[in-house]
């Protein structure tokens, strides 16, 4: 292998240590005391290991309950991210109706507008709606969707009219197509969704922090950002929260990540 072979790889080891040192820091401070964490050299395995930060973040705040209003937030939020993707994908790849391609263009180029833009707006229709301060005015909002229309509206777009054709001719409806033809061979592109509207609605903070004002419906990662002051000096409860926060992602992605670089659902068209 020559040198130049081996920039790449020297490339992406700096990269992913820049990337995981941090995590790895942090994973080992919440198992330290105070006096360890400021110790000179800094040491990667405590030297000796304590649950007290884990302690006391379980029993001087409402963790468990903030763990599960996050899951089920994200839960619900990516159910609902999936049927308007999906629903609205088919209908930009496969039907045909007037101003079609510019209605699609003009949804696309909402991508580029910030949260910020359209918050207040959206503040507003959740206090019609009359469910700011519930668990739907985390969940409905997803502004993820335009990603995901774009995603399956090309997914949708690449499969052979000869298949759709023939279902039609066997007595399926628009609908039977969609739900029968058009979303198993989805299979790869809706997991790949699922996992980042889960992530996307487990790290939401702006919009959460704005419609709910109940700490018994915060999220985790607002409750736990929200308890920062009381923690200033302990340091080690602040890191058992960040880990706290990303061990879910982390399984989720683990156990799906063959959904993400596999290549399933496109194997069949062929």
């Amino acid at each position: 292998m020559t040198k130049t072979s081996r920039l790449p790889y020297i490339f992406l080891f700096f990269l992913v240590a820049l990337i995981f040192v941090p995590q790895l820091l942090t994973l080992s401070a919440s198992f330290k005391e105070i006096s360890e964490m400021y110790s000179n050299p800094l040491r990667i395995i405590p030297e000796n290991p304590t649950l007290e930060p884990w302690v006391r973040l379980f029993s001087e705040q409402p963790v468990m309950k903030w763990l599960f209003n996050s899951i089920f937030i994200a839960l619900i939020g990516t159910a609902i991210n999936l049927v308007i993707c999906s629903l609205g994908g088919y209908a930009f790849a496969r039907l045909k109706f007037k101003g079609k391609e510019a209605l699609f263009r003009l949804v696309i180029m909402t991508l580029m507008l910030p949260l910020a833009v359209y918050i207040v707006p959206l503040y507003i229709v959740m206090d019609k709606l009359s469910i700011l301060n519930t668990y739907w005015a985390v969940a409905i909002p997803v502004s993820e969707s335009i990603f995901g229309v774009f995603l399956l509206t090309q997914f949708f777009k690449n499969i052979p009219g000869e298949m759709e054709e023939a279902a039609l001719i066997d007595g399926c409806n628009r609908f039977q197509t969609f739900l029968y033809i058009f979303l198993p061979m989805a299979k790869s592109s809706l997991f790949t969704l699922a996992i980042f509207s889960f992530v996307w609605k487990w790290n939401m903070f702006l919009w959460a922090l704005i419609a709910l004002n109940k700490v018994d419906l915060y999220p985790l990662i607002l409750g736990l950002s929200l308890s920062v002051g009381q923690y200033e000096t302990d340091k080690n409860v602040l890191m058992a929260g960040a880990i706290l926060i990303a061990i879910p992602v982390l399984i989720i992605y683990f156990v799906f990540q063959k959904y993400i670089i596999g290549g399933e659902a496109t194997s069949g068209l062929k």
